[in-house]
């Protein structure tokens, strides 16, 4: 069964900008983690993409993003807000 889902992710530094998957290539559930990659645009220029998540239990207050892009750009952190759930 292919993969399927989206991917939005704005960044809120003063060079923000606004990455969307175009196509979800594999997802590799590993315990509490999921990771995703595949092809996506930033401010609709191409480039390819790899989202981390680490779900640490309820209500989310722990878990963590990571996201790597084809330009280079990378973060990661605890979230803010939201609950990461991996199933």
């Amino acid at each position: 069964m292919p993969s399927s889902g989206q991917v939005t992710y704005k960044d809120k530094s003063s060079s923000g900008f606004t990455f969307t998957s175009t196509r979800i290539a594999s997802v590799v559930k590993n315990g509490n983690q999921a990771t995703i990659q595949g092809d996506g645009t930033v401010d609709d220029v191409p480039t390819t993409f790899t989202v981390t998540v680490v779900d640490n239990g309820e209500p989310g207050k722990n878990d963590s993003f990571s996201i790597s892009l084809g330009t280079g750009y990378s973060a990661s952190g605890t979230l803010g807000g939201g609950n990461v759930q991996v199933k």
